[in-house]
């Protein structure tokens, strides 16, 4: 604010000597000043505003910043009965990563980050959520607690995911989203293991045969 009145100051003393007048003291100059500004009402700065096309300052911000918290998918499939409905399950991000080498298959669940997105090149939007159970599951830190905790509280929101015990490190991929079949049941749109990684069970050899002259 001082330099803005110190370059008003040598602005207003430069008009002036361009008009032919005598340049003003600085004490003169803020005692102008201060007397014009106690002297302006609400309509001089609306008068203002319009005349210049200025906008005012927002004071809030009116982006809408979406908090980490579960919330249940909205994908169903066909329940045992003929009329009966399940919420789908996915893979769970932390239960694949954390599951023993013995293991086949991780946790499921049927919550998601409302937040968190995975990067991928899918149109679906749906493909890029996280999925994570809500319930207490794994122990980080000797500590007892949810993969939803682990995810955000432990991985800084999937950022540091540390290293498994196999050599090729897992890599979390986003799932494209199941879609409705004729019977009004929703089957997978292309087949992905659970486990959601680079790791998977190598391509079966061609058994080469020999001919002899």
């Amino acid at each position: 604010m001082d330099i803005a009145i110190i370059n008003a100051f040598i602005i207003y003393n430069y008009r002036r000597v361009a008009d032919g007048k005598s340049k003003v003291s600085h004490v003169r100059f803020l005692k102008e000043l201060h007397l014009r500004l106690c002297q302006l009402q609400d309509d001089d700065w609306d008068q203002l505003i319009r005349d210049q096309g200025l906008q005012p300052t927002p004071t809030k911000s009116n982006r809408t910043v979406t908090a980490h918290v579960p919330v249940q998918t909205d994908e169903w499939r066909k329940g045992n009965g003929n009329e009966t409905q399940k919420r789908r399950q996915r893979a769970c991000k932390v239960c694949s990563v954390l599951k023993r080498e013995d293991q086949s298959r991780g946790g499921e669940t049927t919550f998601y980050c409302a937040a968190c997105k995975l990067k991928t090149s899918s149109m679906y939007a749906l493909a890029s959520r996280v999925f994570l159970c809500n319930k207490v599951k794994h122990s980080s830190n000797g500590v007892a607690t949810s993969c939803f905790e682990v995810w955000h509280k432990h991985w800084r929101d999937g950022t540091r995911i540390p290293q498994t015990q196999r050599k090729r490190k897992r890599k979390l991929r986003a799932r494209k989203p199941a879609r409705a079949s004729a019977d009004g049941d929703a089957e997978d749109s292309g087949a992905q293991s659970s486990e959601e990684s680079e790791t998977g069970s190598p391509p079966s050899s061609r058994q080469r045969t020999l001919l002899t002259a």
